[in-house]
């Protein structure tokens, strides 16, 4: 436990107070029930099953893969806090290494707590099954070290029109079919590519993979490309 923290500490990604691993029931207030319940549990396995029973209860075909991989590589699961935050940090066993990988699925009780006031007024058209991952599983789930290759949180995801991109006067971009003032990207693959949705036509089924040097790929199924690339970044 101590070398986990020790890792987790020396990470520089996150400034502010040392993580802490915490006890449920000195935060239960500030937890949802479902969290409460997997952490009441004293065995890990059983930990760890009760939890993934919660992915297959809210995402069971948007994120099919990453259910599996999880299933079968979660190695621990724990509760921390980090700047007066909670998340379940999963330590996950890669399968083609001999090797630990941290991610973290955020508090869906922050999940309303957008950066964006854009993001907020929106929020009741997203589609379902985003809703659903937010609200009742996790604000964002992504690698611990980069905060990426997986699901933003609120507060990162972020409305195109906040950065100029210059790859479209470089490419020559044109007839780009989403409103950049309500197209936000809630996936981050750490290496300029976004998985973007427009929330003024919510369509699973018209997600953009935006790449920051190369031409965008439209009509994409959103849940398609993010399991894929979840599974990826486990790897």
């Amino acid at each position: 436990m101590s070398e986990k923290l020790e890792y987790l500490n020396k990470y520089k990604g996150y400034a502010g107070a040392p993580v802490e691993i915490v006890s449920a029931r000195d935060v239960s207030e500030d937890i949802p029930e479902s969290w409460a319940a997997v952490f009441a549990l004293s065995d890990q396995r059983q930990r760890i099953d009760t939890l993934v029973a919660e992915w297959v209860k809210y995402v069971p075909s948007d994120l099919r893969r990453t259910i599996h991989y999880l299933l079968k590589n979660i190695a621990e699961i724990d509760l921390i806090r980090r700047n007066e935050k909670l998340y379940i940090l999963y330590s996950i066993q890669r399968s083609k290494h001999d090797k630990i990988t941290y991610y973290e699925g955020g508090n869906p009780k922050d999940s309303l707590a957008c950066r964006s006031p854009v993001l907020a007024a929106l929020w009741s058209g997203l589609p379902n099954g985003l809703r659903r991952f937010y609200e009742h599983l996790h604000n964002g789930f992504h690698s611990y070290t980069g905060k990426a290759m997986g699901l933003n949180s609120t507060q990162d995801a972020f409305v195109m029109n906040e950065y100029d991109w210059g790859v479209i006067d470089d490419l020559g971009i044109t007839d780009i079919p989403i409103d950049f003032d309500t197209s936000f990207a809630f996936f981050d693959n750490g290496g300029g590519g976004h998985v973007v949705l427009d929330l003024k036509q919510p369509d699973i089924d018209k997600a953009v993979l935006w790449f920051s040097g190369d031409t965008p790929e439209y009509n994409l199924n959103f849940w398609d490309i993010v399991d894929e690339w979840i599974v990826i970044g486990f790897e």
